[in-house]
């Protein structure tokens, strides 16, 4: 199978890629980190080195600055959500360009989006979510998914 992973090199991603590859699966990985990409993996930094005859059976969107290395100042706040949203726009660009689209397109959010909770109401998926930070950002990027 073929398949385009943002965040590849990221927590969940390299972990992701690992198992594929035991897999045999092809990777292509866009990835702010080349450098750490090695063969058979093809690495890319930009959505437009994708070409349109390129097909990908799925595309796992993993992309997206780190939520745990950094205080959330409003400015990282900005970077978490620009990483995320404008890749995830660049991405559903490209799905309208090409001929052969995706089998399945995995728009991998947080649990955030349930939101932060309360001690007496634990957080399920019938949860409905909140105005915290966590939450409208798995919303804003689950919308433009």
């Amino acid at each position: 199978m073929n398949l385009l992973i943002t965040g590849g090199t990221g927590f969940i991603g390299s972990s992701i890629c690992s198992c594929l590859l035991k897999d045999h699966h092809n990777l292509t990985v866009l990835t702010r980190r080349p450098e750490i990409i090695s063969s058979p993996v093809k690495a890319i930094t930009k959505i437009d080195q994708l070409k349109v005859d390129m097909i990908f059976d799925v595309v796992l969107n993993l992309v997206g600055e780190p939520i745990a290395n950094k205080r959330w100042s409003n400015k990282q706040k900005q970077r978490i959500l620009t990483s995320r949203i404008t890749i995830t726009h660049l991405l559903i660009a490209f799905f309208k360009k090409v001929e052969n689209k995706p089998k399945l397109f995995i728009n991998g959010s947080a649990i955030g989006y349930y939101g932060i909770g309360k001690a007496n109401n634990p957080i399920d998926e019938n949860s409905a979510s909140d105005d915290s930070f966590s939450s409208q950002l798995c919303q804003q990027w689950e919308t433009v998914a």
